[in-house]
């Protein structure tokens, strides 16, 4: 079986206890290459950093034999310095996680982790972005390695250029009962919220509740019923059968 590159990242920062069980699991499949934002950057979905320089620092990691980088950038940052100024060549698959927190339905739109998987897709190197509960811990995460290192070189045989798998995985889950899924869509009703401070000066924060739509078939629906979601993704948003429609109505 083929020895692999992996390049990790994740919007939780290096803090993240999922990634000590990464790095010393995945060891024994290839060489392992950490680079993860300084501090947490959930929810900061695929921003890239232009406007001010990008700082590395290399870190002695935890487990030996694994390269270890932290930045003040994002997720997406995280990956275009290590393709193309800290890796001493292309990865095999960059994973992007395990993140703490579903990342399901089009809240997949605002997550950092999946950005990550996005980014490398986009450069055309097969990526993988995985998440567990809100309430996952070590057994979790333990859980999704172990799913990893059951199927990653299959998805690595299978994914077209340009497609990335989001991975969510429920408690419990046995990591052979696993649906392919689409992505869903959540609703949610009082997104912002209006507060005072102690000097009554007004803000606001964002929250919201969400109004479940679980069509069967969708990512969450899947994990509703206990099972480990795959969702095919790509970034090309055009919606194509509305172009002959635009185009007919431009030339009447």
């Amino acid at each position: 079986m083929e020895n692999l590159r992996i390049l990790i990242t994740n919007d939780d920062g290096i803090n993240s206890p999922a990634l000590e069980i990464m790095s010393k699991r995945l060891k024994h499949i290839g060489e392992i290459y950490i680079i993860v934002p300084e501090r947490e950057r959930s929810g900061g979905s695929h921003a890239i950093t232009l406007h001010k320089p990008l700082r590395v620092n290399e870190i002695t990691w935890k487990i030996s034999n694994v390269k270890c980088w932290t930045t003040n950038g994002n997720p997406a940052d995280c990956i275009l310095l290590g393709l193309y100024a800290l890796l001493p060549n292309f990865p095999s698959v960059v994973i992007s996680g395990i993140n703490k927190g579903y990342n399901l339905g089009t809240d997949i739109i605002y997550s950092g982790t999946v950005s990550g998987a996005r980014e490398a897709s986009l450069n055309g190197i097969p990526a993988i972005s995985i998440s567990v509960s809100h309430e996952g811990g070590e057994e979790d995460f333990e859980k999704a390695v172990e799913f990893l290192m059951k199927y990653i070189h299959l998805f690595l045989k299978i994914l077209p250029k340009e497609i990335f798998l989001n991975i969510n995985i429920p408690p419990k889950a046995d990591i052979s009962n696993i649906f392919v899924t689409y992505q869903g869509k959540f609703h949610y009703k009082n997104r912002v919220e209006k507060r005072y401070d102690p000097r009554n000066k007004e803000y606001y924060w964002l929250h919201g509740e969400i109004e479940k739509q679980a069509e069967e078939g969708s990512d969450i629906w899947a994990i509703n019923q206990g099972m480990i979601s795959i969702t095919p993704l790509h970034s090309n948003m055009t919606y194509f059968p509305l172009i002959e429609t635009i185009k007919k109505i431009l030339t009447e």
